[in-house]
């Protein structure tokens, strides 16, 4: 599914085949920092990256606001991209989206910022208003720990790809890991300070 969310993003937004998992991202560099790919910076977005390496003779003269300049030398520059969601995030916005529309949804630019995108009800309910902190405790690559804080029913985002092979706990009782935004993961947690374990 992975694969799937990058060539559908490269596509501008048409399926194609994915012949494997792996994804090569090659793009034009006047067309990604001045902004005028639209589905390729909604994909860096959506899957936090952070930065553009780019040789300075392919660097336009106009930057998107977008991106700011971080490192150079004679034959490179590094830029941040200024817009990538965080990597995990606590957010009470969720829509709850059929299989077959998730995509068009999740690169449609009316979609409100930090909502993430289920495929089923998380038992939680969605809010506009919630407000909630998330820490990453500990990160390995079987076992991560988070610690979360907020207001009132939420989701823990982390853009990590879903497997069913992970188990969620919530303060040690074991929760469904739910797939967002077509390809990542999304742990429903209730109000006030709690400790999320996936592993």
């Amino acid at each position: 599914r992975y694969g799937e969310l990058v060539t559908y993003a490269l596509h501008n937004g048409s399926r194609h085949e994915t012949p494997r998992i792996e994804s090569r991202i090659e793009t034009d560099a006047r067309e990604l920092l001045t902004g005028k790919n639209a589905y390729l910076e909604r994909f860096m977005q959506i899957d936090g990256v952070r930065y553009v390496v780019v040789l300075t003779r392919d660097v336009p003269e106009q930057i998107d606001e977008s991106y700011s300049k971080v490192w150079n030398d004679k034959s490179w520059q590094i830029f941040t991209y200024n817009d990538a969601t965080a990597r995990v995030l606590w957010t009470s916005k969720y829509e709850v989206v059929e299989d077959r529309h998730l995509l068009r949804r999740l690169f449609d630019p009316s979609l409100p910022e930090q909502t993430v995108l289920l495929e089923k009800n998380p038992g939680i309910p969605a809010s506009l208003s919630g407000v909630g902190t998330v820490e990453v405790v500990s990160y390995t690559p079987n076992k991560m720990i988070i610690t979360s804080n907020s207001s009132s029913d939420g989701l823990v985002y982390i853009s990590d790809n879903y497997t069913h092979n992970v188990k969620a706990f919530v303060d040690k009782r074991e929760v469904e890991l739910l797939r967002a935004n077509y390809t990542f993961r999304a742990v429903p947690v209730n109000k006030g300070s709690h400790q999320i374990i996936l592993e």
